[in-house]
């Protein structure tokens, strides 16, 4: 039953949607014994441990009616269809009950089809006037307004002719402002795509870029304005560009749906990466200022938890950027978000990232050397840390080459869970390696690390990589 669709629509609903969904079942197909007996089942086990062997459908009709299933399967895979069929029902019902531009338009049809033209022209008129009093903060207004609109200057036929020039000039504002935060976004997401693409692909698959050049800029709308500040970042990668960027968001982000602005996030946080990936420092507090607003505006906890990787890369950007008071306030504030079980984990790693950066080193050390962090992603960065660690302060008792190699082993293992995070971890170790052995050239080693891809700690091995070679020129000197 995992597998089957009513399951995996079921799973994504909170228990208040499941608990209204039964009551439903019950007033609507209250005879359905069948269908009633095995939706209880699956609501009592479906979140318990070994809810994959609870919800094998052997036996689950073990379990309801303490007999083997035998030629009553189809009819227990008919059971379940009709389950979705149901739920898919329920959920459209719920929505037509809200006030919402689905439910209001949905209405309008019925309205226009059964030729009732006062009330259509009536409830039109409402719709669009509610929708021109709301904040536009996301793309689905937008439509929504000219979705309204559109039934006003198409659809309504009283007094058409007196009104119709002024129909006309709102339905085309209407449109000419979908079209344009419509026709950026997916500017935006083209330009990404190609940047990205493999060898080979295809171009002329793709629209004209004068369409997207040739948009007004329209003021007002602050959405529009972040779109079109980000699709010339994108175009032009200018640093100044993304300076503007983060100062709008950080003036309208309260005037943005929390999609859109997960959205606008993605792409300034692509291009900051990339700005780290070629080691510009200065890139790291316009970061900071971005995850600040991220925080203030719940992008990274959307759904009630923040993961331990976002946790760990605020914490690295705020320490890069030297604001080490404002970490401590962050760990204070945010690490309700976190699993409980790796609120601890992350104290320590959170206090060995700042020591590392304020380049105690010693205290590095002796923070995480008896640690034993329970996820994986901890476990990765702690002991790249550890490494970083040892090399700086050279302990005697430490044997570099084994723990690299042993932090290799661990990491191979782990390379079908976290690709990227192992990849650059591995890179980094690599990488390591060479400045232990000393027999790359300095400048051949400096490009390798520049040039490298997915590569973690580039800034570190850089900084190493540049004294590198003033050791080996000492040694030659005394010989």
């Amino acid at each position: 039953m995992l597998a089957s669709k009513f399951y995996s629509l079921l799973s994504r609903l909170q228990e208040e949607d499941i608990a209204a969904f039964r009551k439903y079942l019950q007033q609507v197909h209250g005879k359905k014994k069948t269908a009633l007996r095995l939706f209880d089942y699956i609501r009592k086990v479906h979140k318990k441990p070994r809810a994959a062997k609870n919800l094998e459908l052997d036996f689950a009709y073990q379990k309801i009616y303490r007999q083997d299933i035998g030629e009553n399967r189809k009819n227990m895979l008919n059971t379940l269809s009709d389950l979705y069929l149901w739920l898919k029902e329920f959920l459209l019902w719920q929505k037509a009950k809200l006030e919402s531009i689905e439910s209001r338009a949905l209405w309008l049809s019925v309205l226009r089809e059964k030729g009732l033209d006062t009330e259509f022209s009536k409830h039109a008129c409402m719709l669009r006037d509610d929708l021109a009093r709301q904040p536009r903060k996301a793309i689905g207004d937008y439509l929504g307004a000219l979705i309204a609109s559109h039934f006003i200057h198409f659809e309504t036929i009283q007094d058409k002719a007196s009104a119709h020039s002024g129909y006309a000039k709102d339905y085309l504002t209407e449109l000419n402002l979908y079209n344009a935060i419509s026709t950026l976004k997916v500017a935006c997401e083209i330009l990404t795509i190609k940047d990205l693409r493999p060898a080979g692909f295809n171009t002329d698959l793709w629209p004209n870029e004068m369409l997207f050049s040739s948009l007004p800029v329209l003021s007002g709308h602050p959405l529009l304005e972040l779109y079109q500040l980000i699709h010339r970042l994108i175009k032009t990668r200018e640093e100044e560009v993304f300076h503007i960027c983060v100062a709008r968001l950080a003036e309208c982000a309260a005037q943005i749906n929390s999609d859109e602005l997960n959205t606008v996030f993605l792409y300034l946080n692509n291009y900051a990466s990339s700005q780290v990936r070629k080691g510009n420092k200065s890139i790291w507090g316009h970061m900071h200022s971005l995850n600040q607003i991220g925080i203030e505006h719940k992008i990274f906890t959307r759904s009630g938890e923040m993961s331990i990787a976002q946790f760990q890369n605020i914490v690295n950007t705020a320490c890069k950027a030297g604001d080490f008071s404002w970490v401590k306030s962050f760990f204070t504030t945010q690490s309700e978000y976190l699993n409980p079980e790796l609120r601890k984990d992350a104290q320590i790693l959170t206090n060995a990232m700042v020591a590392a950066e304020r380049n105690d080193f010693a205290l590095v050390v002796r923070t995480l050397k008896e640690a034993t962090p329970k996820d994986i992603q901890t476990q990765i960065r702690t002991k790249a840390l550890l490494l970083i660690g040892y090399y700086e302060t050279e302990d005697p008792e430490v044997d570099l080459y084994t723990f690299c190699a042993n932090f290799e082993f661990f990491l191979k293992r782990h390379q079908g869970t976290m690709f990227e995070a192992v990849q650059g971890t591995l890179q980094f170790v690599r990488f390591t390696k060479n400045l232990l052995q000393k027999q790359l050239p300095k400048e051949k080693l400096i490009e390798t690390i520049q040039n490298a891809g997915l590569l973690y700690f580039r800034p570190w091995l850089l900084e190493k990589a540049a004294k590198y070679k003033q050791i080996i020129a000492a040694r030659k000197q005394r010989l």
